[in-house]
This record gives C-alpha cells, sequence and structure tokens, in this order.
C-alpha cells in the first residue's frame, strides 16, 4: 500500500506555479463569488474541494439564518 501510494505522489508532484496561478485567479474573482477556501493539491484536491463545497453551504445557511447574508 505504502508503494502505490509513494507511486501516486511522485507521479503528481506538486507544481509552484499551481500556487501562484491560484492566487491570481483568487484575486481577480469579485467580491461575494470568492470561495471559503482554495486548495492547491494535485493528489486530494479534489476530495477536499467536495467537502470544502458542503462547508460553505452550510456556513451560508448559517450567515443567512442568522441575518448576516450579506457577509458573504
Amino acid at each position: 500500500m505504502m508503494a502505490a501510494v509513494g507511486g501516486e505522489m511522485q507521479s503528481k508532484t506538486p507544481n509552484p506555479q499551481n500556487v501562484a496561478d491560484a492566487i491570481v485567479k483568487l484575486n481577480e474573482t469579485s467580491k461575494g463569488s470568492r470561495p471559503l477556501r482554495i486548495v492547491v493539491d494535485p493528489i486530494t484536491g479534489q476530495y477536499i474541494n467536495a467537502v470544502n463545497q458542503a462547508v460553505a453551504e452550510q456556513f451560508a445557511k448559517g450567515l443567512t439564518v442568522f441575518g448576516m447574508g450579506e457577509l458573504l
């Protein structure tokens, strides 16, 4: 199992340019449309993004319930 995980990690080496690109994209995103979190990870990013989306939805509901939806 460790060999498989190690092989997967070596095949998807992180690229520092991805972080810079994500920062630029975030800066270009208009207020109110920016994500609560951003993930730049070629291995687990898809799973973390799914979790972050679910958290963001619940966060938005919570703010709305308490009359603070304009903070979104």
